[in-house]
């Protein structure tokens, strides 16, 4: 079942089906989900912000705007150097007039400005636009890994349940052979035992529920008995004949 499942080594010794992925490696993914799906939903509300700014301020407006939220120092760069041609713009006006070669100079200088500040908000709206993108795309191929091995822990799991059924069944096996064979090995020992009981029990030792009294009868019999013989050796001493003692004769 093994070569037929193709089942290693380390999952053969396992007690059930290993999951291609593990515990740890699911929480790092669906961190990096959670984390890659808050950055997508902060990038395109910023995105719609935006465009929404540029609709309401117009370009320049929208390149302020975009220095706070996105730092850049050539559009910065830029909203400096259209700040002093306008300024340099009024100044000439009042003292030269609209048509002062000057004037006109300057007018260019703030288109060219204007331009450049439209095509560099248009790239960094551009840039957030392929960031939101990215991401997005980053959390459908996140999105795609995770059902991806979850899939295949589940083929996985449903491929090598046969093998594991089995396992358990020939280790219940074993455990009940073993069982046997110690009941066996019992039954041969108390087979090998001698039947005969060394010891026969006759009577129960029972505390009796009265105190012991002496037996008062064959006590009274005995008395009796032993007052009869003393009479008897009375009257066999009586019955004697005297025998008197003479002195001698000096």
């Amino acid at each position: 079942m093994r070569f037929q499942l193709k089942i290693n080594d380390v999952a053969a010794s396992a007690e059930g089906p290993s999951h291609l992925m593990t515990a740890d490696t699911a929480r790092k993914l669906e961190g990096l989900r959670i984390e890659n799906r808050a950055e997508y939903t902060r990038q395109q509300a910023l995105i719609d912000r935006l465009k929404e700014l540029s609709k309401e301020l117009g370009p320049e407006g929208l390149a302020q705007a975009i220095l706070t939220a996105v730092p850049d120092t050539l559009l910065s760069a830029l909203l400096e150097h259209l700040s002093t041609a306008e300024q340099q713009l009024a100044s000439l006006s009042k003292d030269y007039g609209p048509e002062h070669s000057e004037v006109v100079k300057v007018k260019s200088q703030i288109e060219t400005l204007q331009r450049k500040i439209r095509e560099r908000t248009d790239g960094i709206m551009l840039g957030l636009d392929a960031k939101a993108r990215s991401l997005s795309n980053s959390q459908e191929i996140l999105d795609k890994d995770i059902e991806k091995s979850v899939q295949a822990d589940i083929e996985s799991a449903s491929r090598t349940r046969p093998y594991y059924e089995a396992k358990r069944n020939l280790e219940d096996l074993q455990r009940f052979r073993q069982i046997l064979d110690l009941k066996i090995a019992s039954e041969k020992i108390e087979v090998g035992l001698p039947n005969r009981q060394l010891v026969e029990i006759v009577d129960r030792a029972v505390p009796p529920l009265r105190p012991i009294s002496t037996n008062l009868p064959r006590a009274l019999a005995l008395i009796a008995l032993g007052a009869l013989l003393d009479i008897a050796g009375l009257l066999m001493l009586n019955g004697l004949p005297r025998i008197e003692l003479k002195p001698r004769p000096a």
